[in-house]
């Protein structure tokens, strides 16, 4: 097999950069925002094509063979003329080595699915009663990706000021009700507060509801619901910022394109998610607790996060 896989690399190497043993994970690809270099593993291509497509082909062989073959099988037999092929593909040492491969990394992936699932924050009781509160009484609406916190009807009846809005992305797996108490105290000091939900995965990442599309559509949404309650001249007086808690924060900079100011609420020490915005005259607060113990830098670390933002 070494000397097949060695004829393959020398083939095929005026092509492609083969590198078999190399492994491009997603974490590496999404973190670097660049695509690696193109890898192409022909032994790994064969292996898998031995070990999964020919028993499926052998499985499947029946439905190719002439009616001839099928009836006069199924007169000298009892069974199926498409069992046999069938029994024996399914004990046969190429699907017995595909289960045996693909066990590890389905029991991996189980887990992982797992771990999304118990670990996931869900909001105290407390939160979930401001919640309700704010719905009863009308100062908290819900729409299909966020929950939208309102300031009293006397500021927001004010025509000639401005209102500060604040969108607010959650931490890793933390339900979007958990920051209840905080938009309800915001909402009372005048802000009108959204609270973007990352459903069903709670993960401010990109493809899972964290792209600039996705924000434009909570904007749209509550730009909707807000002309409905004020009118359009309403819309017109907020001015935007956003805030991100923990991977949020990572997330609201990378998407803070429309916004000119960002709140990094404890955001961890992830180099590799930093977004550099210190040139772009954006006004960046980065709170971090005195006595988090999970959140920590060193004095390098925090020299460098201070310089990106």
């Amino acid at each position: 097999m070494g000397v097949l896989r060695d004829a393959m690399c020398r083939i095929c190497n005026g092509c492609y950069l083969l590198q078999p043993k190399r492994v491009v994970s997603l974490l590496d690809f999404i973190s670097s925002g660049a695509l690696p270099s193109i890898c192409v593993d022909v032994w790994g291509l064969f292996h898998t094509w031995l070990l999964v497509a020919l028993p499926t082909l052998i499985m499947f062989l029946p439905l190719f063979l002439p009616d001839s073959y099928m009836s006069y099988h199924k007169h000298i037999s009892n069974c199926h003329p498409r069992t046999p092929l069938v029994i024996t593909s399914v004990i046969s040492p190429l699907s017995i080595g595909t289960i045996l491969e693909t066990y590890p990394i389905a029991k991996s992936l189980v887990s992982r699915l797992a771990f999304l699932r118990t670990a996931r924050l869900n909001a105290l009781p407390f939160a979930m009663d401001i919640l309700h509160q704010r719905q009863h009484s009308g100062r908290a609406e819900q729409y299909s990706r966020c929950r939208l916190f309102l300031p009293p009807d006397t500021i927001m009846a004010r025509r000639d000021e401005a209102v500060a809005g604040l969108m607010i992305l959650p931490g890793f797996l933390v339900d979007e009700v958990s920051y209840a108490p905080l938009a309800a105290k915001l909402s009372d000091a005048g802000v009108l507060v959204v609270i973007v939900s990352f459903e069903p995965l709670r993960i401010a990442a990109p493809g899972l509801g964290a792209d600039p599309s996705d924000m434009q559509a909570v904007l749209n949404s509550v730009r909707e619901g807000l002309q409905r309650r004020y009118g359009q001249v309403i819309w017109n007086r907020v001015e935007w910022g956003i805030a991100g808690h923990s991977l949020g924060g990572y997330a609201a900079l990378r998407l803070s394109q429309p916004f000119d100011k960002i709140i990094l609420w404890g955001s961890g020490n992830i180099p590799s998610l930093l977004v550099n915005v210190r040139h772009e005259g954006k006004r960046v607060l980065a709170i971090q607790a005195s006595r988090d113990t999970f959140v920590k830098f060193t004095k390098e670390e925090r020299e460098y996060f201070v310089s990106m933002v």
